[in-house]
């Protein structure tokens, strides 16, 4: 395989690893902390930031086993986001953190912060991930044939 080959995969893994780590070009104006949270951490760290926010607010309480709960009579201004408005609804009812992460509402609004941020350009979306994995993929596939052929091209017994 030679040095060439060398040359294309440190090139290749170094494209990779661009594709997907180096931001994505977008603007920042007008997100809420949700929104900078998820631009750094995913759409968990959105719906953390968004139940801290309501907790702050009064909105959600803990009881004595720990879990969340809506408290009845309160209401948030800081309802911004579908985020916002997903986790005050599933924490209408006693949930653990782990079930009201799995709701269909609080799913769709996760969903819905990611893909707003990759519209926006602050994420990097499916296809370059994919890309990524895919180029990825291929450098290792071809250091394990190069490492089975051997130093002079032959199969190695």
């Amino acid at each position: 395989m030679g040095s060439i080959g060398v040359v294309c995969a440190v090139a290749a893994l170094l494209g990779a690893g661009l594709l997907r780590w180096l931001p994505a070009w977008g603007r920042s104006d007008g997100l809420t902390a949700a929104g900078i949270a998820g631009v750094r951490g995913g759409s968990k760290a959105a719906l953390v930031v968004a139940v801290v926010e309501l907790h702050l607010a009064g909105v959600l309480d803990t009881d004595r086993r720990g879990r969340l709960r809506r408290v009845v009579h309160a209401h948030s201004g800081q309802d911004a986001t579908p985020l916002h408005r997903a986790a005050r609804t599933a924490f209408g009812r006693d949930l653990s953190w782990a079930d009201a992460v799995t709701t269909p509402p609080v799913r769709r609004a996760r969903e819905e912060t990611r893909t707003d941020l990759v519209h926006c350009g602050l994420r990097c979306g499916s296809a370059r991930l994919a890309a990524s994995t895919l180029l990825a993929a291929a450098t290792s596939a071809t250091g394990a044939l190069a490492t089975a052929r051997g130093p002079g091209g032959r199969a190695c017994p």
